[in-house]
């Protein structure tokens, strides 16, 4: 079985599938079983080389301060670009007169009714509702 189990991992280690802990146990069983597997088992043995304690933290202390600096005069900067935009963009609408009279809104739909060549009487006109009827 324990041979069964050792080819199998040198097929996973060899199509890279295998985890840490597979290939710790895979180079420490294997003494003389294929030549090849033999050497490297040596050779990552003695060529391995171990990370500090602290590293990743070290790493990550280093690496805050760059980017802090880095992205916060952007944000500030754009922040400011995109509140002066939505001021801008405020004022010009609130001031502007674009509203059009009852007159104005009833040429362009007397206009935009000519545009039509059927004929359509009223029957009902209201404030909400305008009910007409169709001649051919």
């Amino acid at each position: 079985m324990k041979e069964e189990n050792i080819k199998n991992l040198v097929e996973k280690y060899k199509l890279g599938n295998t985890t840490l802990e597979e290939e710790a146990y895979l180079f420490d069983s294997v003494k003389n079983t294929e030549e090849g597997l033999g050497n490297w088992a040596n050779f990552v043995k003695t060529n391995k080389k171990v990370a500090p304690n602290n590293f990743n933290d070290k790493l990550w202390n280093s690496f805050e301060p760059k980017i802090a600096n880095k992205y916060s005069f952007r944000y500030k900067f754009f922040g400011a670009v995109a509140s002066v935009a939505v001021l801008i963009t405020l004022a010009f609408y609130s001031f502007s007169n674009n509203e059009q009279s009852t007159e104005e809104k009833e040429l362009l739909l007397n206009e935009a009714r000519s545009m039509f060549t059927d004929n359509e009487t009223i029957i009902f006109e209201d404030e909400l509702i305008i009910v007409y009827t169709k001649q051919e």
